[in-house]
């Protein structure tokens, strides 16, 4: 496969990975996808339809045999070449907070930088703080947090290393009713006030409806071990985006 060249403003991921399931039976994702590097983008589909294994191929944390990945004029994996996830200007958002519990939300947040100081620059430090609505819990730790607090860290924590690209997985799929729509009205700031593309897995359409200017949808093939997920357009913020 030829490395394509997309411009500055674009995002490229066309993968065919196959994995071994329970069984031994294969199953093979086939992903062709070319993204503007701006606004959300919102994967979804059903349970094992292979989003999660999309995120971990794009950080570098599974390496397709077949496989291109480019974002902006950075290539971080090619028919030749797979850059590691240390070198990959990602941040990554489990389902889970995945914060560490002996360390307060400041201390958190700024562990995405602590090998490399430098390159905490105050200024967007104040405003992550700020856009997640943390200035007041910088202080406590996690299991003094709710669930949404603790999301609300792990996505400044993120975001503070200033990625080209920030990986969402269900970042809303372990929180109730109430503390989703508590965060949504954060995650759109986020959008609306940060240049990173987000691509964000998930399961509601409502989430995709809310936050998503586009979409990639896993659809079967042939059999149930074979997905496909390509890019479809959701118009509801064209008017926003492109105006």
């Amino acid at each position: 496969m030829n490395v394509s060249n997309p411009t500055a403003n674009q995002i490229r991921v066309a993968i065919n990975h196959e994995l071994s399931e329970r069984g031994g039976r294969a199953f093979n994702l086939e992903v062709d996808l070319d993204l503007p590097a701006k606004g959300i983008t919102a994967v979804f589909g059903e349970s094992g339809s292979g989003k999660t294994t999309l995120l971990r191929c794009i950080a570098g944390l599974e390496t397709s045999s077949r496989g291109e990945i480019q974002v902006r004029d950075a290539v971080w994996q090619s028919e030749t070449d797979v850059i590691p996830p240390h070198q990959r200007r990602v941040g990554y958002v489990f389902q889970e907070s995945s914060l560490f519990p002996h360390l307060n939300v400041k201390k958190n947040i700024a562990f995405g930088i602590s090998r490399s100081p430098s390159l905490l620059d105050s200024q967007r430090y104040d405003q992550i703080i700020e856009l997640m609505g943390l200035a007041p819990l910088l202080q406590q730790y996690p299991d003094q947090l709710s669930g949404g607090e603790r999301q609300r860290a792990a996505i400044a924590r993120a975001l503070i290393i200033e990625p080209d690209l920030l990986l969402m997985d269900e970042p809303l799929a372990s929180l109730d009713i109430k503390r989703k729509q508590e965060i949504l009205p954060y995650l759109e700031s986020v959008h609306e006030k940060l240049d990173v593309p987000i691509i964000y897995v998930t399961h509601s359409v409502d989430e995709v409806a809310r936050l998503a200017d586009f979409s990639g949808s896993a659809a079967r093939r042939q059999s149930h071990r074979q997905w496909r997920i390509e890019r479809s357009f959701i118009g509801h913020r064209a008017s926003t985006t492109t105006g």
